[in-house]
């Protein structure tokens, strides 16, 4: 895996109004489902971190959630891709999501409704690809959901891309082309 080292072509800031109710940290955390991915990172002040792939050049996103109502999306490098990669940090993390009909219909039953009101904001999170959505949903049929993400996280150590920026080691989903590339036994060594 090819690790480099980002220097600040361009940083742009974007403002992502929202739809109450939302947090972000509710979401990111069902996105990531434990705290060893490596693509998605919540840092322990609340900033969601990811490295973009797939497009020309990697595109970092730093997401904070500044109040109730607003998201701020940062965005490092590539500033011809910027407007692909808002559109997909603001899909992966479903601000635009209505979830009226779900609140409405968990009210009438007592045990999820509960749940609901406890996870309230969570907004359903996507995955940018329909690739990494089928790599997840085929490597998290494990009986253990630790087992699972220490097979992910060789995948992503093994295939994906590493990027340093802002003093932090981001990693990209390996893409397809570069699941076809690899070597049977490059994901079975010790990562």
């Amino acid at each position: 895996m090819a690790s480099i080292v980002a220097q600040s072509i361009s940083r742009s800031e974007y403002v992502c109004p929202l739809a109450l109710p939302y947090r972000l940290d509710l979401t990111v955390s069902a996105l990531r489902r434990l705290s060893s991915n490596l693509v998605d990172v919540l840092t322990p002040e609340g900033e969601y971190l990811r490295a973009l792939g797939g497009l020309r050049k990697i595109v970092v996103a730093r997401v904070t959630q500044r109040g109730p109502t607003t998201l701020a999306i940062t965005l490092v490098e590539n500033e011809s891709e910027h407007a692909r990669a808002r559109d997909i940090v603001r899909r992966v993390l479903g601000v635009d999501r209505d979830l009226g009909y779900f609140d409405r219909a968990a009210a009438r039953i007592p045990w999820l409704k509960s749940l609901a009101e406890r996870m309230h904001g969570v907004r359903p999170p996507r995955y940018p690809t329909l690739w990494e959505a089928c790599v997840n949903a085929v490597v998290f049929q494990q009986i253990s959901l630790i087992a699972a993400t220490a097979i992910m996280r060789r995948v992503i150590v093994a295939l994906g891309q590493s990027l340093v920026s802002g003093g932090f080691q981001h990693y990209t989903f390996p893409t397809l082309t570069s699941f076809l590339a690899a070597e049977d036994e490059l994901c079975a060594r010790p990562a």
